[in-house]
């Protein structure tokens, strides 16, 4: 029985299970296969947005940051790094190299289940 009532279909039962059961042998040794490239990627995509992102934060605020004691200057800097990173460079890498390892390949929240 689902949300709109009692189903007729006998096979949905199994075929939900199927679903949810995960990914196939053979899909599991090509992500694998995939997953050196991707995580490098990902490793110099990172590394990429965070060195420009800190050269465009002294290009703007340098002045502002050479006038604050090393400590202050050191705080700011990486909580405008992590914050930035976290919230809008990461979701946006992600986005970025699951549309580019193409529409076979498994999504990370497909590999999560």
């Amino acid at each position: 029985m689902d949300a709109n009532g009692p189903t007729t279909d006998i096979g949905s039962g199994a075929s939900r299970a199927a679903a949810q059961a995960g990914p196939t042998p053979s899909e599991r040794r090509r992500a694998a296969a995939e997953r050196p490239l991707g995580k490098l990627a990902r490793f110099l995509l990172s590394w990429l947005a965070a060195f420009l992102l800190i050269v465009t934060l002294f290009a703007e605020f340098g002045q502002q940051l050479t006038a604050m004691s090393p400590q202050v200057r050191a705080l700011a800097m990486s909580g405008v790094l992590v914050v930035a990173m976290n919230f809008l460079v990461a979701p946006a890498i992600t986005r970025l190299l699951s549309r580019l390892s193409g529409p076979g390949a498994p999504r990370a929240r497909d590999r999560a289940r």
